[in-house]
């Protein structure tokens, strides 16, 4: 099961931390695609997609300029990855929890 996980890291209401894995999910690109937080420079293609899908979340919700954290539960839900926010040094909370195992897998 893939995990995304982020950190608000301040009440403004974009001021959220992320792994890759959330900005895959902002972007609908594979994880290995993302480059590094140090990277000076992003990929076009990659800024084109985060753009893309923010207007398929706009158009689907009828909501516009919606919160990071708004984008991140619905394309986690929509692409079944479990969405994971950091709360203090020990603490998390599961926003969207991921898929369950079906079939043989189940314990």
């Amino acid at each position: 099961m893939t995990t995304a996980t982020y950190r608000n890291l301040s009440d403004r209401r974009d001021d959220v931390m992320m792994d890759r894995e959330c900005i895959a999910l902002l972007t609908g690109a594979d994880v290995e695609d993302i480059p590094s937080a140090e990277a000076l420079d992003w990929p076009a293609a990659l800024l084109r997609n985060g753009r893309r899908r923010l207007k398929e979340y706009e158009a689907i919700t009828g909501r516009s300029n919606p919160d990071i954290r708004d984008l991140l539960v619905h394309y986690a839900q929509r692409d079944g990855v479990e969405l994971v926010r950091l709360v203090g040094e020990d603490m998390q909370t599961v926003v969207v929890a991921g898929p369950t195992p079906t079939g043989g897998d189940a314990a």
